[in-house]
C-alpha cells in the first residue's frame, strides 16, 4: 500500500470501525427480524448480506482502493456465449482517483442526457419561448460558497455547507409551490478544495437550475438565513449565479472532480488533513438532484456483440496479487 494511502487508512481506522460496527448492528437487526417474521434461515441471511457486505467493505476499504481494477468480472453472454472481462473497480471516488474520474465522466455524461431530455420537452411546450407569458424558461448555473469561520475544523466547515443547503433547498421548493411551477429541475453537487487561505478547506455547492427567471437576491436572502442557522454569523456571504450558454462546459464545471486531494503544486495534501475530509463526507450525499430528474438518464443494460443485452451470468476472476 502506497504510503499516503497508508497513513490516511490509518487516521480513518476508528471512524471505519464505528461505521462498520453500524452495519453490523442493522445486519443483526435485519436477520432477527426476519427470524421472527418465521422466514428461512438463507432468507434472513440474504436480508442481512447488504449491510454485511457494507460493514466488511468499511474495514477492507483501503486495501480494496490499492488493488482497484486488479480483479476482474467475467460475464458471459447467454445468446452467443460470449466472455468479456470487466476490470472490478472499489468504487470509492474519496479515495481512488481512477474511481473519482470514472464516477465524475459516468455522472457527467448522465447529466447531459436527462438534461437534454428536459430542454426538448421545454421547448415542446413553450416554455422556452421568449414571448412566454410568466417569462422564459431557461437554464442556470449557481454556486453557493460559505464564508471562512477562524477556528473551523475541516468536519465543521463542510457540515456548515450541507446542513445550510437543506434550508435553503426548503425555501427554493416553497418559492417553487406557491407559483405552481411543476417543471423545474435541478441537480446539486457538493466539492471540496483545499483551498489557499488555512488548512481547513474550501467546500461549496454547483447547482444547476431549469427554471423560470431567479432573483439574485433573493437567493442570496435564502443562503444567509441558511448559514445564520449554522451559526456562521456574517452578512457577506458570496453566491454566483449566471446564464447556461454551453451545456457540455457546464457539465465539466457542475461535475468536476468532487473532491481534491491534491494542492495548487500538484502535490499531495497531508493524509491528516484528508483523512478528515474523508471522515466528514463518507456516508453522505455528494450529490442530489430534483424527484426524477437523473432517472431520466437511466443506464441502459450492457450489450453484447452479437446486439443482445448480456443477462447476469457473471463470475469472479482474482488476480494473484503476487502479479500486481
Amino acid at each position: 500500500m502506497n504510503d499516503w494511502l497508508s497513513k490516511v487508512g490509518a487516521a480513518t481506522v476508528e471512524h471505519r470501525e464505528r461505521r462498520a460496527a453500524m452495519f453490523d448492528r442493522k445486519a443483526l437487526r435485519r436477520l432477527g427480524k426476519a427470524r421472527l417474521d418465521g422466514l428461512s434461515d438463507s432468507t434472513a441471511v440474504e436480508r442481512a448480506h447488504w449491510h454485511k457486505s457494507r460493514a466488511r467493505g468499511q474495514r477492507e476499504r483501503m486495501d480494496r482502493v490499492e488493488n482497484c481494477g486488479s480483479d476482474t468480472l467475467v460475464i458471459t453472454c447467454q445468446a452467443c456465449g460470449n466472455a468479456h472481462d470487466v476490470p472490478l473497480y472499489c468504487g470509492c471516488s474519496l479515495l481512488c482517483l481512477r474511481c473519482r474520474r470514472l464516477r465524475a465522466a459516468d455522472l457527467q455524461r448522465r447529466f447531459v442526457r436527462a438534461r437534454n431530455v428536459v430542454i426538448a420537452s421545454a421547448g415542446a411546450r413553450g416554455l422556452m419561448n421568449v414571448q412566454r407569458r410568466g417569462g422564459r424558461w431557461g437554464e442556470r448555473f449557481l454556486t453557493l460558497t460559505a464564508p471562512h469561520v477562524p477556528g473551523d475544523t475541516v468536519t465543521e466547515r463542510i457540515l456548515r455547507v450541507l446542513n445550510a443547503w437543506k434550508f435553503f433547498i426548503r425555501k427554493f421548493q416553497v418559492w417553487q409551490r406557491e407559483r405552481k411551477l411543476k417543471s423545474v429541475e435541478w441537480l446539486r453537487v457538493f466539492e471540496w478544495t483545499p483551498g489557499e487561505d488555512d488548512g481547513s478547506g474550501h467546500p461549496h455547492l454547483h447547482i444547476w437550475i431549469f427554471s423560470q427567471y431567479l432573483d439574485r437576491e433573493l437567493l442570496l436572502e435564502w443562503w444567509l438565513a441558511a448559514l445564520h442557522r449554522e451559526g456562521c454569523t456574517t452578512d457577506t456571504a458570496i453566491i454566483d449565479i449566471r446564464s447556461v450558454n454551453d451545456p457540455h462546459a457546464i457539465s465539466s464545471e457542475l461535475i468536476k472532480y468532487l473532491t481534491k486531494d491534491i494542492d495548487a503544486q500538484g502535490d499531495k495534501i497531508s493524509p491528516d488533513l484528508y483523512a478528515e475530509v474523508y471522515s466528514a463526507l463518507d456516508g453522505r450525499r455528494a450529490l442530489q438532484a430534483s424527484r426524477g430528474f437523473m432517472r431520466l438518464a437511466e443506464r441502459q443494460p450492457p450489450a453484447c456483440e452479437c446486439g443482445e443485452h448480456i443477462p447476469p451470468l457473471v463470475r469472479r476472476k482474482m488476480k494473484e496479487r503476487a502479479e500486481l
